[in-house]
């Protein structure tokens, strides 16, 4: 979730990320975050939001007039938004700019309520949990204006003025705190209500993280659509927010990408399949396969139950078939891998044709080595290729052949151990 809420403040450009962390947490902030340049503040005690400012204003680089805050589980944040903000609060010359939405009272739970004069001048944002029987009912009104936990400070006010937070009855100091501050000094505050915070979705437990990704896959489902993607059932399929696809792709039933995949043109994915980290060049058709951190060419087929691993390259019109796994290798154009095989730690030439239960013998118990294969190399069905070896172009080998030497261009080996039979 962080990710997501990292990734849409990174998009806006600011000069500084600072996150604001608990104490002995940095190794799996850093796991998740380390595309970014973040600076990791730390927070001794759960003391709330008002004291995880604090915190962060201690990182605060030099000369920066405006500070922009988001609660952490703000997990549907838009780049949009936090720009709109930003300039709204330049804009009106604010000490304070918070961002709003209206939401019916059963949207309304977890989250802080604006309490306003019959002017709508903002008087305090009371904490949900701090209505007291039916004291939210006796506000009659349907509808509530709630913070939505993102806002726009001025440096140099707020840096005056966080000290004057006071502890709550919970234990926490709170941010919201500081526009009752500011109202009380008669400085500037601005209510922003943005469009697309229509679902404020703080995240708190594992029923609020899934509305969370179900309102977020909606959004994605329908941007993707909306820009000529199709999908043969949109429910059942997932996307990563940072996926970019091209019109005219159609993505099959019970399909994810996820991760930094990029899709060309004309590309066919599924149903059953998951693409992460990947680039799929133009005119792909992928089955239900598994691709992880794999690069492919165009005019690519790879059809089902196949598993392609990090570091997998696949040259214009390759063809892959049914079962069959690679790993951390660069396959030529136009070679064919049809079936039952492993190809790992290997570099495959041009028009090489892969037989069915093909295995490159990669691990000796110890350590991986290098298989590689020259062009219009033909390798018989079940052949065994131990590594290291070196396979010379237009060389063959027999069904079942165990190859444990380099083979020489044009030579034809068979058997166990195979040997040559013809040059």
């Amino acid at each position: 979730m962080i990710l997501h809420v990292v990734s849409a403040i990174h998009r806006a450009k600011p000069d500084q990320i600072i996150i604001v962390i608990p104490q002995g947490s940095i190794q799996d902030y850093a796991h998740h975050l380390g595309d970014f340049e973040i600076t990791f503040a730390y927070q001794n005690s759960p003391l709330g939001t008002g004291d995880s400012v604090a915190v962060a204003l201690e990182h605060v680089q030099q000369n920066q007039d405006d500070l922009i805050v988001v609660n952490g589980d703000s997990a549907l944040l838009k780049t949009e938004t936090i720009l709109d903000l930003k300039n709204i609060h330049n804009q009106e010359g604010s000490v304070v700019t918070l961002t709003t939405a209206r939401v019916p009272e059963s949207e309304a739970e977890g989250l802080g309520i604006l309490i306003k004069n019959t002017d709508e001048s903002l008087i305090e944002i009371k904490e949900y949990s701090e209505f007291k029987g039916n004291q939210l009912k006796g506000l009659n009104q349907n509808y509530f204006d709630v913070n939505v936990g993102l806002y726009a400070f001025n440096v140099p006010w707020i840096k005056n003025n966080i000290s004057k937070l006071v502890k709550h009855t919970s234990g926490e100091y709170l941010i919201g705190d500081l526009l009752s501050i500011a109202i009380n000094d008669k400085e500037k505050v601005t209510e922003f209500m943005s469009k697309d915070m229509d679902k404020p979705i703080g995240v708190n437990d594992q029923q609020q993280l899934a509305a969370a990704e179900f309102e977020l896959q909606s959004r994605l489902r329908s941007h993707w659509l909306s820009v000529g993607v199709s999908m043969a059932d949109p429910s059942s399929t997932y996307f990563g927010i940072d996926v970019q696809l091209s019109a005219g792709t159609f993505i099959g039933h019970n399909t994810a990408l996820r991760g930094k995949t990029v899709v060309g043109k004309g590309v066919q994915v599924g149903p059953n399949a998951v693409i992460e980290d990947s680039v799929i060049a133009d005119n792909v058709s992928v089955g239900s396969s598994y691709l992880n951190g794999v690069t492919v060419g165009s005019e690519v087929v790879i059809e089902n139950f196949n598993t392609l691993r990090q570091g997998t390259k696949l040259a214009d019109r390759v063809k892959i078939g049914n079962h069959v796994e690679i790993k951390d290798s660069t396959i030529g154009a136009d070679t064919f891998i049809r079936h039952f095989s492993y190809i790992g730690d290997s570099i495959l030439g041009k028009r090489v044709n892969v037989g069915a239960g093909v295995v490159t013998c990669n691990y000796d118990g110890s350590s991986k080595h290098k298989t590689f294969i020259g062009d219009d190399v033909f390798l018989g069905s079940g052949t065994m290729l131990v590594a290291p070896i070196k396979i010379g172009e237009g060389a063959k080998t027999g069904a079942g052949s165990v190859v444990t030497k380099d083979v020489d261009a044009g030579v034809t080996v068979a058997g166990v151990p195979a040997k040559q039979l013809s040059k």
